[in-house]
C-alpha cells in the first residue's frame, strides 16, 4: 500500500495480488483516512474555541480516565445551554474513572476539573474510536 498526500489530496494506492485458490471468492478492502489522537485533541480544541463564545451553546471537556496506552479518554458535553439546572453531575463508580488531573501543565487547561452540569431534557450517548482503527 503506499499512501501519499497529493495534489488532489490523500491518494491510496493498492496492490494485491490474488491467490489461484482465492480467484471464486469475494475479497474486500477497506481503509479509512489516518486520524491520529492528536487529531482528535485538536479538533476538540477548536470545538471548544469556536462554541466557547456561543452563549447558546454548552460545551463541557472533562477527563474520564485514561487508555493503556496513557492517552487522554475525554468525556465531552454538547448540548444547548437551554434547561440547565445548578447541579452537577455525580461521578462515576469504578477504578480510574474521573482522575486528578492537574499537573501544571498546558494540556491541564483544556479539562474542566468540575462534573458537567445536569440538564433537565432527553440525553444521548455516542461512543467512538473505541479500537485502533474503528471510527
Amino acid at each position: 500500500m503506499l499512501l501519499q498526500n497529493g495534489q488532489d489530496g490523500l491518494q491510496v494506492n493498492f496492490e494485491h495480488q490474488m491467490c489461484a485458490k482465492s480467484v471464486d471468492q469475494w475479497t474486500y478492502f477497506s481503509f479509512i483516512e489516518p486520524w491520529g489522537y492528536e487529531d482528535s485533541l485538536k479538533y476538540f480544541d477548536n470545538v471548544a474555541y469556536k462554541v466557547g463564545k456561543n452563549p447558546d451553546v454548552y460545551f463541557h471537556r472533562e477527563l474520564l480516565g485514561y487508555s493503556k496506552e496513557k492517552r487522554y479518554v475525554e468525556l465531552i458535553t454538547l448540548t444547548g445551554s437551554n434547561n440547565r439546572t445548578e447541579e452537577r453531575e455525580q461521578d462515576l463508580e469504578g477504578p480510574g474513572l474521573f482522575p486528578e488531573y492537574d499537573d501544571g501543565s498546558e494540556e491541564a487547561n483544556m479539562f474542566d476539573h468540575e462534573r458537567c452540569y445536569i440538564f433537565d431534557k432527553p440525553t444521548v450517548f455516542l461512543s467512538a474510536r473505541v479500537h485502533p482503527g474503528e471510527v
